[in-house]
């Protein structure tokens, strides 16, 4: 069966001026492509490049040069409206410190992004949540709010509110940063079962052992890019 392309970056560039004169380049030309189905890690030191990658395959960043297409459409010089379609519709992001809303409970935090999609009523977005955080074995949480969560708790909720619009593909920015091994490895086997069920997921990770759980490993090294096996996690930055 062939799979069917997500995303495809050709090389991508970004700068980002510090001062009048200090130019960081965060990417360099970074090449990746992302089937439907694939389970992919982009692992590296702190200022490697790989955060902002994912933010512009999440179409949340630009990059200064290069293309990038979206299950086959050239997305470079989208307008600003479209692109917020596109990565409000088919995009999950997940965030290392979180990002929910302190106010809301568990089940609004999710059903939140359903919101800004039209022709989805309330009553559904609220079954589509619930159904969600039942899934990630959050059923009996629905009404508490992130405060009276536990950290892996908390990042359950996160996972659950990143499939409430039912995304192609799915971003995770550290994922398990936040969280001691134990529940680190609990949210891994979370993602593990999401692939297994034929979600695409691209995660950012700077620890090797959470990046030999996926299926391909891109190492990043000053703004570069280059697919590693197994022999090549450990190896030095």
């Amino acid at each position: 069966m062939v799979q069917k392309l997500i995303l495809e970056a050709k090389n991508l560039k970004k700068r980002y001026t510090l001062g009048r004169e200090n130019v960081v380049h965060a990417l360099n030309g970074a090449d990746l492509t992302v089937l439907e189905g694939d389970f992919v890690s982009l692992i590296g030191a702190s200022g490697s490049g790989k955060s902002t990658l994912l933010h512009i395959l999440g179409f949340m960043d630009r990059a200064d040069e290069g293309e990038l297409r979206f299950e086959g459409r050239l997305v470079t010089g989208l307008k600003e409206s479209e692109m917020t379609r596109i990565r409000s519709t088919e995009v999950g992001f997940i965030f290392q410190s979180f990002n929910l809303i302190p106010s809301l409970s568990a089940w609004e935090n999710v059903a939140f992004p359903a919101r800004f999609v039209s022709g989805v009523s309330a009553a559904q977005r609220k079954a589509r949540a619930l159904e969600l955080l039942d899934a990630v074995g959050l059923g009996d949480r629905a009404g508490h709010r992130p405060g009276e969560l536990s950290g892996g708790q908390r990042q359950r909720v996160a996972i659950a509110r990143s499939l409430i619009n039912q995304p192609k593909i799915l971003l995770a920015d550290e994922p398990t940063g936040n969280l001691d091994s134990r529940t680190g490895a609990q949210i891994m086997e979370l993602f593990a079962g999401l692939n297994a069920a034929g979600q695409t997921i691209i995660l950012v990770t700077h620890n090797p052992e959470v990046a030999a759980q996926t299926q391909k490993v891109y190492r990043m090294k000053d703004g570069f890019l280059r697919r590693v096996t197994a022999g090549d996690y450990f190896a030095a930055d």
